[in-house]
């Protein structure tokens, strides 16, 4: 196996308009939810998927975050090439600023909805404990008493705790970290059916999930064995989806739909949009790959959002109706809206800031 291969520029592109896709999914369909409407606007049969399985999406990011860090960091940590600090630094520095900000713009909205109305909206445990959780971005590592605050957040403090153990591994087990990466994966998927914590347990299949991925499919030597993995994939893919369309639909995360999207149909799903110039295409286009890049901010941004438009309605007596395809549209321009504004006017150049700040440049 040639370890040298690396997905193309247009491959990575399609990573970032997948990812805009489940950004989207998420922030606009899925936690829609949260307005409880009587019946979802635009809901045709090409969204519905996201209306009731969206939740998964998540997985998609733990498997997506998986695959980038094996391509961008797996071979400067296993040859000692990057410090744990320098590691952490620009890890820190992408993440947590947004972080910040979202979690104090969540605060804000709930305490203004709790002196309004005598409770607080979409998340309880509005209490300084859980605030100081969500401080230390430890706000879903087996400390919390459920969601709080800004509640999607919960999968990016999982990330940070994968993000070190990923530099373990590799910085530890170097050229054989990928059988250590194959334990977690094992750890990760027995502590799933373990009921032990699952959120960190789907974060830690998730992302070593990735990890393999990239090892299993995206680095093939030859042209027969490519084009055998994409037959083989098209096949599984289509399978997969016939048997969970005869599925009973209410079939739950605790009786195997979890398993079916992280293990097959993800990991599939994405070997063919990077091995198929047909369908990746549609991934590499302009508006999508854009999504991607604003996907953080878009991600984190959403709940507060949603949070200032309850309070708003609270405070001045607003009666919207969610079920109306105007607000429906006026709540996703604003939710794109300002994840367009935070990404360009705060999370990038403080990123930029904070990889290389002046002490930094001038030593």
């Amino acid at each position: 196996m040639n370890t040298n291969v690396r997905p193309t520029p247009a491959q990575m592109k399609r990573l970032d308009g997948l990812r805009g896709v489940a950004a989207l999914g998420v922030a606009i369909l899925f936690h829609y939810s949260h307005f409880k409407p009587a019946q979802i606007p635009f809901q045709v049969e090409l969204t519905k998927w996201f209306y009731t399985d969206g939740w998964s999406l998540v997985d998609l990011f733990f498997i997506l975050s998986g695959l980038i860090f094996a391509i961008r960091y797996q071979q400067v940590i296993e040859t000692h090439a990057i410090s744990f600090a320098d590691y952490m630094r620009i890890r820190i520095a992408r993440l947590y600023p947004v972080h910040l900000l979202t979690l104090f713009l969540a605060f804000i909205a709930q305490a203004i909805h709790l002196k309004l109305t005598g409770f607080v909206p979409i998340y309880g445990n509005f209490n300084l404990y859980h605030f100081a959780l969500n401080l230390l971005f430890i706000q879903k590592l087996y400390f919390d008493a459920g969601g709080s605050f800004n509640g999607p957040s919960w999968s990016v403090s999982v990330e940070m705790l994968l993000y070190v153990v990923f530099y373990f591994v590799c910085y530890t087990w170097r050229l054989q970290s990928i059988w250590a990466c194959a334990v977690c994966g094992l750890v990760g998927l027995y502590l799933l059916h373990r009921g032990l914590g699952p959120e960190v347990a789907r974060g830690i299949l998730g992302f070593f999930g990735g990890v393999l991925f990239y090892r299993a499919f995206l680095r093939a030597d030859s042209a027969a064995q490519t084009s055998k993995w994409r037959h083989l994939g098209c096949a599984l893919l289509v399978a997969v989806f016939i048997v969970g369309g005869r599925a009973d639909r209410n079939l739950d995360f605790s009786t195997g739909k979890y398993y079916i999207y992280t293990l097959f149909v993800f990991p599939i799903m994405i070997y063919l949009i990077l091995s198929y110039a047909l369908i990746g295409r549609i991934f590499e286009t302009k508006p999508l790959t854009y999504v991607g890049k604003i996907s953080y901010s878009l991600y984190m941004i959403h709940v507060p959002v949603q949070m200032s438009v309850m309070t708003l309605a609270a405070a001045i007596g607003w009666n919207y109706d969610p079920t109306s395809k105007i607000f429906f549209v006026s709540y996703a321009s604003t939710v794109l809206g300002s994840a367009i504004v935070i990404h360009h006017l705060f999370e990038h150049p403080l990123r930029v800031y904070l990889r290389n700040p002046p002490t930094r440049r001038s030593a």
